[in-house]
């Protein structure tokens, strides 16, 4: 049986999808945020060493900030959007009002010493499922990704965790 678990943070929601005994991460969350993986897992009796793949939905460090720590304790598979390479990598270049955004993502990634993780498949969109990178499609990642949709595009089926409060 396939679970959708949405994680909610101070300013970032992210999703684990358990499927039998493989765990699927999206996104790796913000402050906080692995220590509420850990305990999502935890309390259904399982730990980081169930992590197969993590699924970035974009690049901005509220998403990717744990993602190469996480990459690290599990020695699960990264994804990424092509689209957000320069994100993920702090290289993109803001212009007009999105300088704002860009100052603050650059203070995050300095305070924070954020590294930005190493990606073992960037994907095109819609490629997940069509392309991977050694020409065969990730079948592991079909039916989280399509639960993951399902669930989204209706209500999950378990949320960890209150938003944090100050």
């Amino acid at each position: 049986m396939r679970q959708l678990i949405q994680l909610r943070g101070l300013i970032v929601h992210h999703h684990i999808v358990i499927d039998g005994d493989d765990v699927h991460l999206f996104d790796g969350g913000f402050l906080g945020g692995l220590c509420r993986i850990r305990k999502a897992l935890k309390k259904r009796g399982m730990d980081l060493s169930n992590v197969r793949s993590l699924v970035l939905t974009h690049g901005h460090l509220d998403h990717t900030l744990n993602v190469a720590r996480i990459q690290k304790l599990t020695g699960c598979t990264v994804y990424a959007p092509r689209l957000d390479q320069a994100h993920v990598e702090g290289r993109y270049h803001h212009q007009g009002w999105t300088r704002l955004c860009g100052s603050l993502e650059f203070m995050g990634r300095f305070f924070l010493q954020f590294s930005p993780p190493p990606i073992d498949d960037w994907f095109k969109n819609g490629e997940v499922f069509l392309n991977h990178s050694n020409g065969i499609p990730p079948a592991s990642l079909a039916a989280p990704l399509q639960t993951l949709a399902r669930s989204l595009s209706a209500k999950s089926e378990s949320i960890d965790e209150a938003p944090e409060k100050r």
